[in-house]
């Protein structure tokens, strides 16, 4: 059993890059992609579907039944954690080409909002308290590192091994290097535009689009530092859910049996098309690194 400190809250937001300062601190992410992508929704049987998306292809894999209750999933290069916000629950087991198996249970302090995962570490954040638990996420477990503390964050991502944590009003924002189960560094200092409403990363790239107006900026996001790429005003507006896979970002808007299925690595953004017959009603959707 673990338990984590203080409580959080949930928001999701970001960019159009303007500026950066500081030197973080370089690390490498593994080796190999993990494509697992799993859906989740609070009601009905079954509860969850798992799925891979490689290289801009979709492939379902099969229903599953989750516990009920789950407010945060993430997943790391071979491990998913899912966490219950309101009674601090977790579990969390190994899933790898879409196929997940059980291996913990746990008791962490209730209220997180965020949690993310890189490709070997997982990261809590509390925007309350502006405090961050983090520890290593793999094998099928979690195991705490350290706490951090920050300040006004609003929201936070990471690709394999890096970090983003942002300020939605002002637009500041800051990259660090994370691996091993912790944070890195002092990190580098960025600039953004304020107002992003979802940010996603791949394993080495990063999203960022505004639901309300359809624009949307990436680049990449590696070795503890961001630099833009692109940008365009072409995208949906009204997307309710953009997940990402080591090297994929899946499209979905709550209501639709079709989403959009575009790649994004090395900082390189391409529309590959959609896929359909999916069901309408998935309230989480996430991938893996």
């Amino acid at each position: 059993m673990s338990r984590l400190l203080p409580r959080a809250r949930l928001i999701v937001a970001l960019i159009m890059v303007v500026a950066a300062s500081s030197v973080a601190m370089p690390q490498a992410g593994a080796a190999q992609g993990n494509h697992s992508l799993l859906f989740y929704r609070y009601t009905g049987t079954p509860n969850a579907y798992r799925s891979t998306l490689s290289n801009g292809t979709y492939a379902g894999k099969g229903p599953s039944n989750l516990a009920k209750g789950w407010s945060q999933i993430a997943i790391s290069r071979d491990s998913v954690l899912l966490y219950n916000s309101s009674t601090g629950a977790g579990a969390s087991g190994t899933f790898i080409n879409g196929v997940y198996t059980k291996k913990a249970s746990y008791s962490f302090s209730p209220g997180w909002e965020y949690v993310v995962a890189g490709c070997d570490t997982a990261l809590f954040f509390d925007l309350n308290t502006q405090t961050s638990a983090e520890g290593t996420l793999k094998n099928g477990i979690f195991t705490q590192m350290e706490v951090r503390h920050w300040t006004n964050v609003t929201a936070v991502a990471a690709s394999c091994d890096t970090l983003l944590a942002y300020n939605y009003t002002g637009g500041g924002a800051l990259t660090l290097p994370m691996t091993g189960g912790q944070v890195l560094g002092t990190g580098t200092v960025y600039h953004f535009s304020p107002k992003w409403l979802w940010i996603t990363a791949t394993d080495d790239s990063v999203l960022f689009y505004n639901q309300g107006t359809g624009v949307g900026a990436w680049g990449r996001l590696i070795a503890g530092t961001f630099t833009q790429t692109g940008s365009s005003t072409g995208f949906s507006k009204g997307i309710t859910n953009i997940a990402g896979t080591s090297d994929t970002l899946f499209f979905y808007t709550l209501g639709s049996s079709t989403a959009g299925i575009s790649t994004l690595k090395s900082g390189v953004y391409q529309f590959v098309g959609s896929t359909s017959s999916l069901s309408n009603n998935w309230a989480i959707i996430e991938g893996a690194k």
